[in-house]
């Protein structure tokens, strides 16, 4: 006797549930977003915030743009963007007006800089609690396996 829709839908839900690796993902992101939020709160930034201060500090100010966040934190450019009028509005980051055909470019402030170092330690305990609960194998995977930049997006 052929399954009923309902019954079908049913069984389909069961395997997407128990099996769903974009679900699992979500889940994990949110349970690892939230220690590293908890651990930083009294900083003033988000982890997004804090992630995309230390990419710009990373790429430095002569190459730091909304387009190589964009790429480095694989965001979409408009994400970046209005991530960006925050912590420029929070006198944390600085654009700075394209010469000669370039693109504009974005530097760390001095209270940009000092709000990162704040946030910094939080960020370490949180790191370590991340760890612990993934456990080595998990977490190396993790790292190794996802290098920044590479997601592509569709």
């Amino acid at each position: 006797m052929p399954m009923s829709l309902r019954d079908q839908v049913e069984s389909q839900a069961a395997e997407l549930a128990e099996n769903c690796l974009a679900v699992r993902v979500r889940l994990l992101s949110r349970l690892v977003s939230g220690i590293y939020e908890k651990q930083i709160r009294n900083s003033s930034l988000t982890i997004g915030q804090l992630n995309m201060l230390a990419a710009t500090i990373s790429i430095g100010p002569q190459n730091a743009s909304a387009s190589t966040l964009s790429k480095a934190l694989c965001m979409e450019k408009s994400t970046v963007s209005r991530n960006l009028d925050k912590l420029e509005a929070q006198g944390w980051v600085r654009r700075h007006t394209p010469t000669q055909g370039r693109t504009e470019t974005l530097s760390v402030t001095p209270s940009g800089r000092r709000v990162f170092a704040k946030s910094y330690p939080g960020w370490q305990e949180a790191q370590q609690q991340v760890e612990t609960e993934l456990g080595d194998d998990l977490y190396n995977s993790i790292i190794q396996g996802i290098p920044m930049g590479t997601a592509h997006t569709h």
